[in-house]
């Protein structure tokens, strides 16, 4: 009877240890913290010498950006996101130009237009 708890309680450390395991790998895997919201007044302006003569200009322009009217639009992705838009209608004789952003990419990529 003694050697069936042994067993037993092997068994149970040994899948404790792999259910600890696993879950540790998932969270470094997949975890990902939460980003702070910023204020309306706040700008994500590049970093670097190259960007820093362009700073006030490019505030300039974004707050004359977000004074211009514009029509909101969600949809709801396969996997159950929720994306959001912003849709800023100019002359309509010109064409359309979607522009998708990444917060992961090199700065030459942040824009993709279609």
């Amino acid at each position: 009877m003694e050697l069936v708890w042994i067993v037993g309680i092997i068994l149970f450390v040994g899948v404790i240890l792999t259910l600890s395991i696993a879950y540790a790998c998932f969270y470094l895997a997949f975890y990902v913290p939460r980003k702070e919201q910023k204020s309306q007044e706040e700008f994500d302006l590049p970093v670097g010498k190259t960007y820093e003569p362009y700073h006030e200009m490019m505030i300039a322009w974004m707050k004359q950006t977000r004074k211009l009217p514009y029509t909101e639009y969600s949809i709801t992705s396969y996997d159950g996101l929720k994306l959001y838009a912003k849709y800023y209608e100019h002359k309509s004789q010109h064409r359309l130009k979607l522009c998708f952003t990444d917060t992961a990419a090199l700065p030459r990529e942040t824009f993709a237009a279609a």
